[in-house]
């Protein structure tokens, strides 16, 4: 699978509900919940994964871990992103002025 593009990955984020989420083991499943208030209650997670007839994995608890973590995680990282490449951004334009200058300078 290729990962969506940063803006894409962004409206994603945007549309998500907001963390912080929380795992709660059941005897056949995995309940990942929203936080208070986002329209979520004890009876309707926001995900299900587990080992019962509708839903399939032997590793449903170290999924909803990495679900739970990703979500908590991908703000911040887009965050970054955008922050590095603004950086870099300033970095290229920097460079570019000095070549420049040194071009036109006489030796």
């Amino acid at each position: 699978m290729l990962l969506p593009d940063e803006e894409a990955l962004v409206t994603l984020e945007a549309a998500a509900t907001p963390g912080p989420w929380t795992n709660t083991p059941g005897e056949d499943a995995n309940y990942i919940y929203g936080p208070a208030g986002s329209g979520y209650s004890k009876y309707d997670p926001i995900v299900c994964t587990g080992d019962d007839e509708y839903f399939v994995s032997d590793r449903a608890a170290e999924d909803a871990a990495f679900i739970i973590a990703s979500r908590m995680a991908v703000p911040e990282l887009l965050r970054r992103l955008a922050d590095e490449r603004k950086d870099h951004a300033r970095t290229r334009d920097v460079l570019r002025a000095e070549n420049e200058r040194i071009r036109h300078s006489r030796w």
